[in-house]
């Protein structure tokens, strides 16, 4: 028998965070291939100099800033969408999301909970981790 990549889906269920959310659960693909991984990490990356520059910025610069906010804003896009694909790998299609879904779901929970878009995306990125330890953990 032939062994063949699967993608590997689990359910992020928001009820983690808080009972109140109970029933609405994010389908996490816990084992992206490395060229997806690489692809967050460069928008990570890509945030990171960005935000940095606008630290460093003359707050006068109203050109400038204006630049850097709409290079952080492209970045964020590209970051729902890899969000929304990440999310969408379920068999189940209405559990998929889009960009646009993925980048409402940040701007309201951004101001109305930010505490739960914090939550749901670090807990994401480390399913992916703890899916890669329990693989670390079968080898030992």
């Amino acid at each position: 028998m032939k062994i063949q990549y699967k993608k590997v889906v689990r359910p992020l269920d928001l009820a983690d965070f808080a009972p109140e959310y109970a029933g609405a659960v994010i389908q996490v693909w816990v084992n992206p291939t490395r060229e997806k991984l690489q692809e967050r990490e460069t928008i990570r990356q890509g945030l990171n100099t960005a935000l940095g520059k606008l630290k460093e910025s003359d707050p006068d610069n109203v050109e400038k800033l204006k630049q850097i906010t709409g290079t952080i804003e492209s970045i964020n896009d590209k970051y729902y969408a890899w969000l929304a694909d990440n999310w969408s790998q379920a068999e189940n299609e209405e559990t998929h999301w889009t960009q646009a879904e993925v980048k409402e779901l940040a701007e309201n929970l951004i101001e109305d909970d930010p505490a739960l878009w914090e939550f749901i995306q670090k807990r994401s990125f480390n399913m992916l981790q703890e899916y890669r330890e329990h693989y670390k953990k079968k080898l030992n």
